[in-house]
């Protein structure tokens, strides 16, 4: 009977042969399942293979297809350059043709154009130039009754233009307040003494006496005068004149003098407003007026600077020296006055303001009172009183000292000195009192200025276009 240990020796045996048994089957299983998928695989590599052979086989004959077919284009497309290059040059040429002819037309037409536009230009400009001299011309003749007092308040302002410069910086630029006290320095410096004479004037001649001038012709008239040393010569013709001398005539003739003096002075006065109300514009816009000129005229800004600069300049050394020289010769007749008994004060603020007249001047003043001088019976004072003038004051102070003035005031007192003679500006005074009367004082220079500047500033120019 067989033993438990021989059963599950048994029960061993028969699981190893089972297990061999499985992996046999196994075995075969996946030696099989590997054959298969070998011979698969290799089907498919055959028939990769045998498509890859038909598809370089198909491309051989595409290959050789397009080959044909590349030569056959490259023979239609060099035939087709070899045509279109004909027809290329053949249109370049046809086009360069027309081009030029184009061209050709088109400079023309341009020319055409051009000159067209040019002719009309130059028409307009010719008009507009005629039209402005037109209304230039106009303009001047609507204000031909005020054109002199227009010139003289202009020129007054450009001559005190520094004082006004400086009135103005310390007004901190407020032009309407500098140009009120600016103008009111200059009416202070000519109507305050101008009041002051009137007034003394109309006190006096209150209190004239005629007899008493009668009387005193009469007296002269009867004395035996005799004029010493050298004036000799002239006794008959003094004796005569002396004799001859009617008083009432004189009278009515000084009247009518007077009476046009008058007038003269209404004129006067009447100008001079009208020069304060011009002056007080041209302080108040001539800095407008200026940037307006430096924009309309065909000249450098710089060139127009010095144009004003020059100008105010002489016309600042004409109006301080005038000055100085008429309240000069005023204090120097003051004291001869204040000697003989007159009024020093009053005689010398009426000289000062005759000195300014042209041609006779002081004249006015010292010969009335050397004849009233003479008339009291003083032979010698009258003589005394005309020396004096005649040498001292019409010759050395207004002839030779006045030029030593104005270089004294152009050299000293002027900020920027006129580049000009001061002979030359004394001459221009004389010559401008001359020619337009009083004011020729102001214009003269004015004028020579104006002259010189121009042919500084031509010569500038033509340094410039020759560089």
């Amino acid at each position: 009977m067989p033993t438990p240990k021989d059963n599950a020796a048994s029960r061993n045996e028969n699981l190893a042969e089972n297990v061999a048994q499985n992996n046999a089957e196994n075995n075969a299983k996946s030696e099989a399942r590997n054959f298969i998928e070998n011979q698969t695989v290799n089907n498919e590599e055959g028939k990769i293979e045998a498509a890859a052979e038909k598809r370089a086989k198909i491309g051989a004959e595409n290959k050789s297809k397009n080959r044909v077919k590349t030569d056959k284009a490259s023979s239609a497309g060099a035939a087709a350059f070899s045509d279109a290059a004909e027809a290329n040059e053949t249109f370049s040429a046809n086009a360069s043709a027309l081009g030029a002819a184009a061209a050709s037309g088109a400079a023309a037409g341009v020319k055409a154009g051009l000159a067209k536009a040019s002719g009309r230009a130059k028409t307009n400009k010719i008009f507009f130039i005629g039209a402005t001299l037109l209304m230039f011309c106009c303009v001047i003749y609507l204000f031909s009754p005020f054109l002199m007092v227009i010139v003289i308040g202009v020129l007054m302002a450009v001559a005190t233009s520094g004082l006004h410069a400086k009135v103005t910086k310390l007004c901190r630029g407020r032009r309407t307040l500098a140009s009120v006290l600016s103008l009111f320095l200059l009416c202070a410096l000519f109507f305050v003494p101008f009041i002051y004479a009137v007034i003394e004037i109309a006190k006096n001649a209150a209190s004239f006496d005629m007899a008493r001038l009668n009387d005193a012709l009469s007296y002269v008239q009867s004395l035996d005068i005799r004029l010493p040393g050298p004036f000799e010569k002239f006794n008959t013709q003094f004796r005569s004149f002396l004799a001859n001398l009617d008083v009432a005539g004189v009278a009515k003739q000084i009247i009518s003098y007077l009476s046009v003096v008058g007038k003269s002075s209404a004129k006067f006065i009447v100008d001079m407003v009208l020069i304060i109300v011009f002056c007080f514009f041209a302080y108040l816009y001539g800095e407008s007026f200026k940037r307006f000129f430096k924009k309309i005229l065909p000249v450098e800004p710089a060139q127009i600077d010095y144009i004003f600069s020059e100008t105010a300049n002489t016309m600042s050394v004409v109006f301080y020296s005038t000055i100085f020289n008429a309240v000069l010769q005023g204090f120097l007749f003051s004291i001869i006055a204040g000697i003989f008994g007159f009024d020093a004060l009053l005689m010398g603020v009426l000289f000062a303001f005759c000195s300014l007249i042209p041609a006779v001047g002081g004249a006015l003043i010292y010969v009335p009172t050397a004849l009233y001088v003479l008339a009291g019976g003083s032979t010698s004072g009258a003589i005394v009183i005309m020396a004096y003038c005649v040498i001292l004051i019409s010759t050395l102070a207004d002839s030779f000292v006045k030029p030593l003035v104005i270089k004294f005031i152009n050299s000293r007192l002027v900020e920027n000195p006129a580049n000009i003679n001061e002979m030359l500006i004394f001459f221009s005074m004389l010559s401008g009192i001359s020619t337009f009367g009083f004011w020729g004082v102001i214009l003269g220079p004015a004028i020579l200025t104006l002259f010189i500047a121009v042919l500084n500033l031509y010569d500038y120019l033509k340094k410039i276009e020759f560089e």
